[in-house]
């Protein structure tokens, strides 16, 4: 490396909507190149709602340590997540760890890489996406697993601090924005007795988590990739089908696009290949010759 490139450290961000599979990848990454992820996830950072936040489990980290999750108390906003989250990358660099960005969070996600973010450091940006007719079932699906794993006592105990700290039904902050308490309030109002309120509550839970995701997609292809594009930062998009061809289509192709980049010395014009995908509903074509969608 020469002049001032030399002095840009890389990060690996892997970006895309709820539900994708980018906490998988983020750990598969993570061991093969031995380091760390940087959560940037708006409301994984609360201690409180760990099911309703899909927040990563000690089985789904795999022994990968995780960083910026968990550590918020319930009333409290994010205003020090940037200068935790550079903190965090700095002294990974400082333990010669390339730090691993996992999220879907827009309004974590652009701020981070692009406001300070670029001058210091070399970027590479892996963007997951899913068809809707694959993407919605398997949201469908994990609310129902929360339910099963205990989102219903999770609620009731969000609740209790609602009442405590919050005292007011307008959800815009701390851990009540996010998205399965504005829905469950009234069964939670109800003291968990009203079997038709609950009903409502999954229903519209499912539906609000749907439409989260075709936001975020929605996001990622008319703010994010453009933005990739005009700052030449390279990026690689895959679609997530089915999970047994996670391994080919997704993580095995992933983390080689990685290792390589890594073994690469930065060029003055970084050019990244058209990325192949499938031709049912094509995310994103990004050339040297032309930017943007098709």
């Amino acid at each position: 490396m020469t002049g001032t490139e030399s002095n840009r450290r890389s990060v690996i961000a892997i970006v895309g909507p709820t539900g994708v599979g980018k906490t998988k990848l983020g750990v598969a990454i993570a061991k093969v190149l031995m380091t760390e992820v940087v959560s940037v996830d708006s409301l994984q950072i609360y201690s409180a709602g760990g099911i309703m936040t899909a927040k990563v489990t000690a089985e789904e980290m795999n022994g990968i340590k995780h960083h910026l999750v968990d550590y918020l108390p319930a009333d409290e906003e994010p205003d020090d997540f940037f200068r935790l989250a550079y903190a965090t990358i700095d002294d990974l660099h400082r333990r010669n760890c390339i730090p691993v960005l996992v999220g879907g969070s827009t309004s974590l996600t652009i701020p981070l890489l692009f406001d300070k973010f670029k001058p210091r450091y070399r970027i590479l940006v892996l963007t997951l996406w899913s068809a809707e007719s694959t993407l919605c079932p398997r949201l469908d699906d994990r609310v129902d697993e929360m339910i099963y794993n205990g989102l219903l006592s999770e609620l009731k105990d969000i609740y209790k601090l609602e009442k405590r700290l919050l005292r007011t039904e307008v959800f815009s902050r701390g851990i009540w924005k996010a998205i399965g308490y504005r829905e469950f309030h009234p069964y939670l109002a109800s003291n968990g007795e009203n079997d038709i309120l609950l009903s409502d509550g999954i229903s519209q839970m499912k539906e609000n988590t749907k439409l989260y995701a075709k936001a975020q997609i929605s996001w990622l292809k008319s703010k994010l990739i453009p933005l990739l594009n005009d700052q030449q930062i390279p990026q690689h998009s895959f679609e997530v089908t089915t999970s047994g061809r996670w391994q080919a289509d997704v993580e095995k192709p992933a983390i080689r696009i990685c290792t390589d980049w890594i073994l690469t010395k930065p060029k003055e014009s970084i050019c990244v290949d058209r990325v192949a995908i499938t031709n049912r509903q094509p995310f994103v074509t990004y050339e040297t010759e032309q930017h943007g969608f098709q």
